[in-house]
């Protein structure tokens, strides 16, 4: 038998005529609430946005870092929870990571955000390679 003169046997498939996709909101999904985090929590990862966004000659529309913080803790919410417990962890870290670089006495969300860039800076660009990891996750979910 060719393959021009084979029968196809079993069931027909139903062809679907093409639709245009609906999208948000008018198909019925809903997007995740925001996770709730502790105010800690929260001042770290608004310190950690504040110090990761690009510095003012960049464009940065006011309530961006409202709009950036929302984001994140939606994203977090389709996590695993370990992971999300992670990535709060790696939050809390970072936040207190001038004083484990011995930078200074304060954390990043208490620091000027150019200041707290140069402290993520010098753990993004570290010879060792957990450190640098460390910044994948925040780097990730923010930028």
């Amino acid at each position: 038998m060719t393959a021009t003169t084979a029968k196809i046997r079993g069931p027909r498939l139903q062809v679907l005529t093409p639709r245009l996709a609906e999208r948000h909101p008018q198909d019925g999904w809903e997007l995740a609430d925001p996770i709730v985090l502790s105010d800690a929590s929260r001042r770290a990862l608004r310190g950690l946005i504040a110090a990761l966004l690009p510095p003012p000659p960049a464009p940065r529309p006011e309530g961006m870092d409202e709009r950036v913080e929302t984001h994140v803790r939606r994203m977090a919410a389709y996590m695993p929870v370990g992971l999300r417990l992670g990535f709060v962890l790696i939050t809390r870290v970072l936040d207190w990571s001038p004083l484990w670089r011995l930078q200074s006495f304060k954390p990043i969300h208490a620091l000027p955000p150019a200041v707290g860039s140069k402290v993520l800076a010098g753990i993004a660009t570290s010879y060792w390679l957990p450190l640098r990891l460390m910044m994948l996750a925040p780097k990730a979910m923010i930028l």
